[in-house]
């Protein structure tokens, strides 16, 4: 059974006559490209000798670098080549970060990626990734209906309210917040479900916003020629839709008759009118508000692209006519990595905060002139080669820019103080102790990627690219750590809390527990205290001579220390009055 299903099995592409096209597919040569400037490297031990696996060698005897190429040989029998070493560091220190970039919205990038900007995960890879990804979500309101949730028994409490939603979350109209009236802006929101897609939609769209005018011009004219075909798909749906509906009326009707619960059928059409009564203009003009609804347009432009570009091959019955047709040039799909392949690993915010350690960074402006307050404002710093946004929130404590623009006293420029150079007597560098911190990422959004195609390609194509990333000091990061996990209040909350017994550490106590503890005062200060201050420890003086008349226990001072010499008249006086109670 197995060998007769083997047999059957249709061969997509064709295996090579020798072995020596299967090598040259694999090789490092088959994948250059003169159009696209990508970067070359080559083992330590061969680019010390300049052997870079050319038909000559380079004088580039760099271990750790790479470089771009225009041609393998020129027609001069030169080979003309770049240095990329900074292109192949930048690319491996946003790798380092770990970090799962994003996407800049309304950009030329965003916009030009059409559908595959909007599916959080990284997009399509055309050598790895087969096809699209179906959990695509349009921001359209067509798309969603409000429904209420469903009613609990009479019996049973309704926690709703209460307890967390195990339905799986759908987007929120925003038209809708914020209008349930005076009193109701915190009332739980109304449940909204998608609408289930069709069957017979698909996801590939031509992405117009990337066509130039020209294209956009002849993709309209390929469209009017579709026509006849769209009207044809347009009544087949709009009749099977018309017919189930019907049957679930009947139904319903006759579930009414028997007594039994009647389910009532959603109204998805817009009109009554039953379309084997329309003609092709009557149709378009009647139900075409209908069809814009249901999204016909975008199924049939969707099934018909799907259909023209996998037509060869997976509708090809015949194993002798797919084997005549695998190899045969076709339309090649579209399907642009979301980030411009500038990292493959999606690693989640858990993962990157344990994995990624900080990197050192240095802090050197602000960004405005404005913002005077300490939590107001970002500062920019560096992170290895990438020019970082750091929010003065997130700075942590005691963190200051190295350069000041906007400050023209005492002198413009490093504000940072002096310290001895210790390499170079009698010279004097900045100290960037305050500059210098161990920076985290927080975000990394891609605005701009570089252009490796065409004619504005260059041989430094990252010179082009802009990335906005925003990172916080490791020392700030020490905020989500909680020593007692447990909410607060509660019992468990408060049987983790250390134990209370300890005495308050305070100015006047300080002396007091330095005393009791070392068996002696330290050393004499100068006087501190103050009149109120003298006036209060007489007083106490007084008190505890008159209660504790022939005592021999210790009086407590609680004086600071080396007043003792600097008494007033009134505190001398009450001193010989306790003095005189006592040998009486």
């Amino acid at each position: 059974m197995s060998a007769i299903t083997a047999s059957k099995c249709v061969p997509k592409v064709i295996p090579p006559s020798s072995p020596f096209g299967e090598l040259l597919r694999r090789s490092r040569f088959a994948s250059f490209d003169p159009a696209i400037r990508q970067t070359y490297s080559a083992p330590p031990s061969y680019t010390h000798r300049g052997n870079w696996g050319l038909k000559r060698p380079i004088a580039n005897r760099s271990k750790r670098g790479a470089i771009v190429l225009r041609n393998f040989e020129e027609h001069a029998q030169y080979i003309e080549w770049d240095r990329a070493d900074h292109q192949v560091k930048v690319i491996k220190s946003v790798e380092e970060l770990n970090t799962t970039p994003g996407l800049v919205p309304q950009t030329s990038w965003f916009i030009g990626l059409g559908q595959a900007a909007t599916i959080k995960a990284t997009g399509f890879d055309s050598d790895f990734c087969p096809g699209e990804s179906p959990k695509f979500h349009r921001f359209r309101d067509e798309r969603y209906k409000d429904e209420a949730p469903p009613s609990p028994p009479v019996d049973q409490a309704d926690w709703s309210g209460i307890l967390p939603s195990t339905e799986k979350s759908t987007a929120v109209n925003l038209e809708s917040l914020g209008r349930a009236g005076k009193g109701n802006y915190g009332a739980k929101a109304t449940v909204q479900r998608k609408q289930p897609r069709r069957d017979d939609e698909s996801l590939l769209q031509p992405n117009i916003n990337a066509m130039t005018p020209v294209e956009f011009k002849r993709y309209l004219e390929h469209l009017r020629k579709l026509r006849p075909k769209f009207i044809k798909y347009l009544r087949q749906q709009l009749e099977k839709d018309h017919a189930q509906e019907v049957a679930a009326k009947k139904k319903a009707e006759k579930d009414a008759q028997d007594g039994k619960a009647v389910e009532v059928p959603k109204e998805n059409r817009m009109s009554t009118v039953d379309p084997n009564t329309l003609s092709d203009a009557e149709l378009v003009l009647k139900l075409g508000h209908e069809a814009t609804t249901k999204y016909l347009h975008m199924a049939f432009l969707g099934r018909y692209n799907e259909d023209q570009t996998y037509k060869t091959t997976l509708k090809t019955k015949s194993v002798e006519a797919a084997a005549a047709l695998a190899n045969k040039p076709g339309r090649i799909r579209k399907q642009p990595h979301k980030l411009g392949g500038l990292v493959y690993a999606m690693p989640t915010e858990l993962e990157s905060l344990f994995t990624c350690k900080p990197q050192p960074g240095l802090v050197l402006q602000d960004t405005s002139a404005q913002s005077q307050k300490d939590l107001e404002g970002d500062f920019l710093a560096t992170l290895g080669p990438l020019t970082v946004r750091l929010p003065k929130a997130k700075s942590g404590t005691d963190t200051r820019p190295l350069y000041s623009p906007f400050v023209t006293e005492p002198v413009q420029g490093i504000q940072a103080p002096r310290i001895r150079d210790p390499d170079r007597p009698g010279k004097f560098i900045p100290d960037t102790r305050k500059s210098e911190r161990l920076l985290r990422p927080v975000s990394i959004q891609v605005e701009e990627t570089p252009i490796v195609v065409g004619e504005g390609a260059t041989n430094k194509p990252l010179a082009r690219t802009r990335l906005r990333t925003v990172v916080a000091v490791d020392g700030s990061m020490s905020q989500m750590y909680r020593t007692n996990p447990f909410f607060p209040g509660t019992l468990e909350y408060s049987a983790q809390l250390p134990p209370t017994n300890r005495v308050i550490r305070t100015s006047l106590t300080q002396q007091y527990l330095s005393k009791t503890r070392l068996g002696k005062l330290p050393a004499q200060l100068p006087s501190t205290s103050t009149p109120n201050m003298q006036a209060s420890q007489s007083t106490l003086d007084s008190l505890q001579g008159l209660l504790k008349q022939g005592s021999t226990k210790k009086k407590i001072d609680f004086r600071p220390s080396g007043s003792a010499a600097s008494k007033t008249e009134p505190e001398a006086q009450a001193t010989e009055a306790v003095d005189e109670a006592k040998t009486t």
